[in-house]
């Protein structure tokens, strides 16, 4: 179709291109004018001999941007860079508009002597071992590592000894939607039943009942936009020198946080009351710069 005729017939989440299989482009809405856009708006607004000669055309009708990516590839098409950098900015923000305030989410720069990370990779894990981290997190990220060993677990044992601690927990467990996770049923003994005995001490039966509640909620509006991944709580759980109870996300280099991480964050925040101080935080780790 021409470009005339495409402004008219396109929809926010179409997947366009101009002539067959060239740059698939995403279209969205500009939140300054409310019109629908690309990256480029006038290869589409401004016409050019070039371009009217050629066919656009829409290849998939409104598809989630958290998908994009994906989608291009199903479609052995060329993936525009500016569109998927604007769908990554977008989509990272997507969720945490519906939550009361978008700067709940604390950010903790970490730098580590890569001479630690290089002894952990190599099965050495004397710093976690000598450190005043918890005898759980001790336990539990030293039997990970030597099961999955390279940086695996490195980013969360760094940040466990790096906070002054009463106690803390590590865990990778579905605790904000599992049900097991109320009743206490089926949890294995090492590991999933003393960190459910934590939260039923700190937090309280009625409002884990109701975290659960609000995290299963927002699964349900939102399942398109998480990528079908439930909200998940972060790698850690540290009650601090001072009582107050920090729930930690933990990245290294080239990892990133995904919606369903950030969302189970927000949930923790918004929902989940004691007496004493909660914040939620991503922590991203560095290597020292020399």
């Amino acid at each position: 179709m021409k470009r005339q005729e495409l402004m008219q017939k396109w929809e926010e989440g179409d997947l366009i291109t101009l002539g067959h299989r060239d740059l698939i482009h995403y279209v969205w809405i500009d939140t300054k004018t409310g019109n629908k856009r690309i990256c480029r708006p006038s290869m589409i607004e401004v016409g050019t001999y070039s371009r009217d000669i050629r066919e656009w055309e829409i290849l998939k009708r409104q598809v989630s941007s958290i998908v994009y990516e994906d989608t291009v590839k199903e479609l052995d098409g060329k993936l525009c860079g500016h569109c998927a950098s604007w769908v990554k900015k977008t989509t990272d923000n997507l969720y945490i508009n519906s939550f009361h305030d978008q700067n709940e989410i604390q950010l903790i720069n970490l730098e580590y002597p890569e001479s630690l990370l290089d002894t952990w990779k190599m099965g050495d894990y004397s710093m976690l071992h000598s450190s005043g981290a918890s005898e759980y997190i001790k336990s539990i990220l030293i039997k990970k590592a030597k099961i999955r060993p390279g940086r695996r677990f490195f980013g969360e044992a760094y940040v466990a000894i790096s906070i002054k601690m009463i106690d803390g927990w590590y865990n990778s467990f579905k605790w904000l939607t599992s049900k097991k996770w109320l009743s206490g049923i089926d949890l294995k003994p090492d590991f999933e039943k003393p960190f459910h005995e934590a939260l039923i001490k700190h937090f309280g039966l009625s409002n884990l009942k109701n975290l659960q509640q609000e995290s299963r909620s927002f699964f349900k509006n939102n399942a398109d936009e998480l990528n079908k991944k439930n909200p998940v709580a972060p790698d850690l759980l540290i009650i601090d020198k001072n009582g107050n109870h920090k729930f930690i996300e933990c990245k290294l280099p080239g990892d990133t946080i995904g919606l369903h991480q950030k969302a189970g964050l927000m949930l923790i925040k918004e929902n989940l009351k004691n007496s004493a101080q909660i914040t939620v935080s991503i922590a991203n780790l560095y290597p020292t710069i020399k």
